[in-house]
């Protein structure tokens, strides 16, 4: 899509005496006008919809117009025999009159942005009024073509596909949510729940959210079943005001928000009052709301730039991942700093796994860092002792944050970032008299964080139902939640990369057979047989009555199940009996027997078959990008025992991969290996890689699992007050995905609920809070973090100026 913005030309302005001036710059820049939307038109003609700066930059490169940002006085490449002007009887191109002597164009790269500049001459040779005079007009164009900001920073929950997460979840604002001005009721605005392919429930949500739910495709049960009938779910969005919109939260008198029962958009009936939207894209037309359609990187894959050269890399565009060209373009601006709080620089190759690195690391080596920094960076900051924000950083590697923050700033980090316990403002007062975003001394606390990577929360490690070893990405370990999001993520990327999918087993006719047979006839006969009845042999006998008893597992929801089992309740004594013969009777019985004769029939061969079905998600085009729990560890799939179904188009499976004791169900997955170049789901023919593979686990192994399990346990130690819920208060965002468990047993630091003040926007999210989630939106956040469209440019009128002809 392409926009153009303040490029309307003026063509004739009423009572101007002499005209003519006026009308030669009015043709010349309706040349220029003519040649942007010429040179705009041949690169949307070969983009079909991807218009990319890269990929306009590679077009306009194969045109002839070199980038000319380094030259003191740039060349432009000739371009008026291009435009299609009409010619006078001389053979000179002409607008209205006016002669277009020269029309060059050239461009100059910027880092986030390309110059079409513009240059035309233009000459009358006679006036309107039929005079021979010579007017001349030289002006110079410039068309900036930039991509447009991303707005899926405007969601309080955003992802490809959301489940688990909504199980359980309570979605507000923040300004709303630690309002205590009872004037301000009613005037907060509802938040956005989004997610671009689908949502899946389980059985017993019991969620609010105070806006609406935007579904960009379908709703369905956890095993991928579509949902049939809304009315048994405990879900709640928005309640409509009195005039029956929901572009408001509406508070009782308490300050408590409303919520009401679902309302779900009626296409063949808009209504303001409507609180999800279910397959919004194809709907996107009759409502007032925008759903992206994918997930940027925070680092654009357009290939950056040669520092060296000042060119641009579009060799390396597009390859799913952030190249050092494009890391440093993005991030040259970035000039804020951290300060207090323990900060600690880990540079490239050095490791910590052993007990005296770490706590070297937990003590704070670096008093503060700046700008961009280069290696991985550990910051953990107390309530007296806060981690100090002040704009934008950039860290070119991982980022370990926890603890209390305060100020203003951004962290924007190439790889992953962990946030093992809770990130809290240093916000003024407490409870539900805290000053939230604001420190007692006036100082705005907002945090905004951007992963390359991952966002890996909580204890990730965690063992499935407290059973076996920590998982480890390995058989050997458990395989957990964090496995489980893992292997149902990467399913969702092999969908996209396979033509056919397996659809739902049948048992079938494959064939026929020839079987030959004896022929049979059945005669009856008599046959004494003998009669018996029950008599009592003198003793006594228990006869026992019985009752059912209900049993609990002892798991936390939604994972508790319940078992019935009959057991003995009391007896009473009654007479023992025996059986005893009586006499004899006879009976008629029948019987088969041959005739001695063969015959022959024809049977149905029977099978169980796998049909394999048409997979309109299919992308030839499209890289995927698989996770594995570790850069050493395989990459599991979730793509077994179960089918594709094309009626729903969507895959159709158990819930889990695991098994219930925490151990790995391999039946179901499919385990592909990097480090093997055979492996066809990871590589080519010619053994070269066709996917990109994001590991949660830290870059090159720069800190051991055990050492941050212990980072984890120390973050979750550090809770204020005994509180055991795990709090965030940052606005979270990553192309790739934000995952993370917050455990609910009580041998755990965490009460198994989570609370965030931010935002959640990734394209994949797994996070387990199995007693409840708080996402309260903050909209700071999203203003903090500068996220470009992957798609789609936005042309706009620079500068139009005369110039000095040549």
């Amino acid at each position: 899509m392409v926009a153009f913005v303040g490029t309307s030309v003026e063509t004739s302005r009423a009572n101007v005496a002499d005209s003519d001036a006026f009308r030669v710059r009015a043709a010349a820049q309706n040349a220029a006008s003519i040649a942007i939307a010429d040179i705009w038109g041949d690169f949307e003609a070969i983009a079909q919809g991807q218009e990319q700066l890269w990929r306009l930059r590679t077009h306009l490169e194969s045109q002839g117009m070199s980038n000319q940002s380094e030259a003191v006085n740039p060349k432009g490449s000739k371009y008026i025999d291009s435009v299609g002007l009409a010619a006078n009887k001389e053979g000179r191109f002409e607008i209205d009159g006016v002669e277009i002597e020269r029309l060059d164009v050239y461009r100059v790269d910027n880092w986030d942005s390309t110059d079409i500049v513009i240059e035309v001459d233009a000459v009358t040779r006679r006036g309107k009024d039929g005079s021979t005079r010579e007017r001349r007009s030289s002006i110079q164009e410039v068309f900036q073509i930039a991509a447009p900001e991303w707005d899926g920073l405007d969601y309080a929950l955003l992802a490809n596909n959301i489940n688990c997460l909504l199980c359980h979840t309570n979605i507000d604002s923040a300004e709303r949510f630690y309002n205590t001005n009872g004037m301000l009721a009613g005037s907060f605005d509802s938040v956005k729940v989004g997610t671009i392919e689908s949502i899946h429930f389980r059985a017993d949500p019991d969620s609010k959210v105070a806006g609406v739910m935007l579904i960009g495709a379908d709703a369905l049960l956890g095993d991928g079943h579509e949902i049939s009938d809304w009315s048994a779910f405990n879900l709640e969005g928005a309640a409509p005001s009195a005039g029956g919109s929901v572009e408001k939260i509406m508070e009782d008198i308490f300050g408590n928000a409303l919520y009401g029962g679902l309302d779900i958009f009626d296409p063949n009936s808009p209504s303001s009052s409507a609180n999800m939207f279910l397959d919004f894209y194809e709907n996107i037309d009759l409502t007032d709301y925008n759903l992206p359609t994918s997930f940027p990187s925070p680092f654009p894959d357009d290939g950056g730039y040669d520092p060296a050269t000042g060119q641009p890399r579009t060799d390396l565009a597009d390859n799913g991942v952030i190249d050092d060209t494009e890391f440093y373009s993005t991030v040259l601006g970035s000039n804020g700093k951290l300060a207090g709080g323990d900060i600690s620089v880990i540079p490239y190759g050095d490791k910590i796994d052993r007990s005296n690195e770490w706590a070297a690391m937990k003590n704070g080596s670096d008093p503060s860092i700046s700008g961009i920094t280069q290696g991985n960076v550990y910051l953990h900051g107390t309530k007296n002792d806060p981690i100090i924000l002040d704009g934008q950083v950039a860290i070119d590697g991982d980022v370990i944050i926890s603890g209390y923050v305060k100020g203003s700033g951004s962290i924007k980090a190439r790889g992953n970032v962990y946030i093992p316990g809770d990130v809290l403002y240093a916000d003024g007062g407490s409870g539900t008299s805290r000053t939230y975003g604001m420190a007692s001394d006036g100082t705005e606390n907002s945090l905004a964080i951007a992963a390359g990577g991952n966002i890996v929360m909580g204890d990730y490690f965690h063992r499935a139902w407290g059973k076996g070893d920590p998982a480890d990405g390995t058989t050997s370990g458990s395989f957990n939640f964090t496995m489980d999001e893992l292997a149902i993520f990467n399913r969702m990327e092999w969908i996209k990369t396979q033509p056919t999918l397996p659809g739902k087993s049948e048992y079938i006719q494959t064939g026929e057979k020839t079987v030959e047979y004896p022929e049979t006839t059945t005669e009856r006969y008599q046959q004494e047989v003998p009669t018996y009845k029950w008599v009592p042999n003198g003793e006594k006998t228990k006869k026992w009555y019985y009752k059912n008893v209900t049993t609990s597992n002892g798991l936390p929801a939604p994972y508790t199940k319940t078992t019935t089992t009959r057991v003995k309740d009391y007896f009473v004594w009654v007479d023992k009996k025996v059986k005893v013969q009586s006499g004899t009777r006879k009976v008629w019985k029948t019987r088969t027997v041959n005739t001695g004769r063969m015959l022959t029939r024809i049977d149905p061969i029977m099978a169980w078959v796998t049909p394999q079905v048409d997979n309109p998600k299919y992308n030839s085009l499209h890289t995927p990008r698989y996770y594995s729990f570790s850069e050493d560890t395989k990459v599991p799939i979730f793509n077994k025992k179960g089918y594709f179904d094309p009626a729903t188009e969507h895959w159709v499976s158990d819930e889990r991969a695991g098994n219930d004791d925490g151990t790995w169900d391999t039946s179901k997955l499919t385990i592909a290996n990097p480090d093997n170049t055979r492996d066809s789901i990871l590589y080519n023919p010619d053994r070269t890689p066709k996917a990109v593979i994001s590991s949660i686990g830290p870059k090159d192994g720069w800190i051991s699992e055990e050492v941050m399990a212990d980072v984890i346990h120390h973050a979750l130690n550090g809770k204020p007050g005994g509180d055991k819920t795990f709090e965030v208060n940052a606005t979270l965002y990553s192309a790739n995905a934000i995952i993370g468990m917050t455990p609910g047993s009580d041998t755990n630091l965490t009460n198994g609920k989570l609370h965030v003040n931010g935002g959640i926007v990734a394209a994949d999210v797994g996070l387990l809070a199995p007693m409840g989630t708080q996402v309260n939106y903050d909209g700071r956040g999203a203003r903090a973090l500068s996220i470009t469209a992957d798609s789609g440019l936005v042309i706009t009128r620079r500068l139009s100026a005369p110039r000095m002809r040549q």
